[in-house]
């Protein structure tokens, strides 16, 4: 983890945080913002338009302000190519390769990176709870939809060996 730009507005901090894996190297841009009366309540915000999607004309969006002015703090995560990657595109041209198995077999769907990316963003909140740290003792929380909310696939192996997807509903919790 490391910590960038850290602003305080109108009674908000506003945290830039780049998370990744030990052994890995990819990078997860994430931004936490919460109010002075912050209760240890995480909410993990996750948006086609990224962190961007917390804010409009430099003030959070109604459905963040619900959020915040409960006490909960909100960690916003831009999963692999929304956001302002959005439009980063491989340089590969899969159809000049001898064997298109060659991207697709070593290279993870993009469904992959992004779940991927939204589970160090959960592994980062369970530690702080766990550690007791600044975003500090977040308590466990239900994931909640707000306007525009879809289902996430849920991915689980089942003891046949062949994986399912299960469509995630709203206040089951992320086990």
């Amino acid at each position: 983890m490391s910590k960038g730009d850290k602003t305080e507005k109108d009674g908000l901090v506003a945290v830039e945080v780049v998370l990744s894996r030990k052994g890995q190297g990819e990078r997860v841009k994430t931004q936490i913002v919460h109010a002075k009366n912050f209760d240890g309540t995480a909410v993990i915000w996750v948006h086609p338009d990224g962190i961007k999607s917390v804010w409009r004309d430099g003030k959070l969006v109604p459905a963040a302000q619900a959020v915040v002015d409960k006490g909960a703090g909100i960690l916003a995560v831009e999963p692999f190519r929304t956001g302002d990657a959005a439009n980063d595109r491989p340089n590969v041209k899969v159809a000049s390769l001898a064997y298109a198995g060659y991207f697709y077999g070593y290279n993870r769907a993009l469904v992959a990176e992004r779940v991927h990316d939204i589970l160090t963003a959960v592994a980062f909140v369970k530690a702080s709870i766990r550690r007791r740290r600044s975003i500090s003792s977040l308590r466990e929380g239900r994931p909640v939809g707000g306007p525009g909310a879809r289902p996430v696939p849920r991915h689980r192996r089942t003891h046949g060996g062949r994986s399912q997807w299960l469509p995630f509903r709203a206040g089951q919790g992320l086990r």
